[in-house]
């Protein structure tokens, strides 16, 4: 195990759950309430979920690379795409 994409990955899933959970609290739900268009409330809805799925998304590609050393082309890619996409 790669001990370096090990604690990355940690790091990267309780971001993820911090985002998730208590970002929900904090901002989803009064996004949700405020006096906003039903259009621009629903497209940053969206966004909120986009990006929870990418934080996700980020944190599962460095526990297949911290585990599975013969995926590690996969991870690279995976970033590879994000940073130059």
């Amino acid at each position: 195990m790669n001990k370096i994409l090990a604690v990355s990955a940690l790091i990267a899933a309780v971001t993820a759950a911090l985002h998730v959970f208590a970002g929900g609290a904090e901002i989803a739900a009064p996004l949700l309430a405020s006096t906003l268009d039903a259009e621009p409330k629903n497209v940053l809805y969206a966004v909120w979920h986009m990006a929870s799925i990418v934080l996700v998304l980020s944190a599962i590609a460095l526990i297949v690379g911290a585990c599975l050393s013969t995926h590690k082309p996969l991870v690279t890619s995976y970033y590879s795409f994000q940073c130059y996409g």
